[in-house]
């Protein structure tokens, strides 16, 4: 049985998940920054691959240095925390991120997701 589509309908208020973005990052340094177009409410996905290597995450505003070893994943709000990677030992690496802006909501007329409560999980 065929489903009915609806008329009028943009595909953003049916599937906000669409607009995601990937980017790929090879052996390079993440200076310090904040993504600025990213939304406070949605969390970076950051997962680091490669052969043989040394590198470290700064989480500036926590003044916290982490070991960033191959295969980790990590989920960051990347708009509110001021973050850089490097700086970058032996070996290569690459880095795969998931992310999405904050702007594409208010292009479609999405809401954006609500702020992650500890009662979600």
């Amino acid at each position: 049985m065929a489903s009915k589509q609806k008329d009028n309908i943009s595909p953003g208020s049916e599937w906000p998940l669409i607009f995601l973005g990937l980017e790929l990052i090879v052996n390079c340094v993440t200076l310090s920054h904040r993504d600025a177009g990213g939304s406070p409410t949605l969390f970076d996905l950051l997962v680091i691959l490669g052969i043989s290597h040394t590198v470290t995450m700064k989480l500036v505003d926590v003044q916290a240095e982490l070991d960033y070893f191959l295969g980790t994943m990590l989920f960051i709000v990347g708009r509110v925390l001021e973050y850089s990677v490097g700086p970058l030992g032996s070996g290569e690496h690459f880095v795969i991120t998931h992310f999405m802006k904050d702007k594409v909501h208010d292009r479609v007329g999405v809401a954006r997701q609500s702020f992650p409560m500890q009662t979600f999980f």
